[in-house]
């Protein structure tokens, strides 16, 4: 999830820099990585990691999950009630195909320039 939301995150930047649009950050992913990084200020009980607070930054990404919470079992169709492990595998490749394809794209556009001179 960490890598998926990183690259992700990278192939935003690199729009940017190109000063292109860059695409619609995947906002499942960006919950339940956030909810992750900052499980340090949760509250545990049951099971469940849950905010600390009603309101305020610590605890934010935990409320803005299902429930308000983080069921931390195993099992079960989803991860972290938030992600289809298979719809996180789908997005993950997506966006490695097509950092594949402009990095392919720009080599021959470079291949070609060598080869007609320029």
């Amino acid at each position: 999830m960490w890598c998926a939301h990183q690259l992700e995150r990278w192939r935003g930047r690199l729009a940017r820099e190109r000063g292109e649009t860059p695409p619609p950050e995947d906002q499942d992913l960006k919950l339940a990585r956030d909810a992750l990084e900052h499980l340090d200020e949760a509250s545990f009980a049951d099971a469940e990691a849950r905010s600390p607070a009603d309101k305020g930054p610590a605890g934010r990404a935990l409320r803005g999950l299902p429930g308000q919470r983080l069921r931390l079992s195993l099992g079960g169709g989803s991860l972290f009630e938030v992600l289809d492990p298979e719809r996180l595998d789908q997005k993950a490749l997506e966006v490695v195909k097509s950092v594949e394809q402009e990095l392919a794209d720009r080599a021959v556009a470079a291949y070609e320039d060598l080869a007609g001179g320029r």
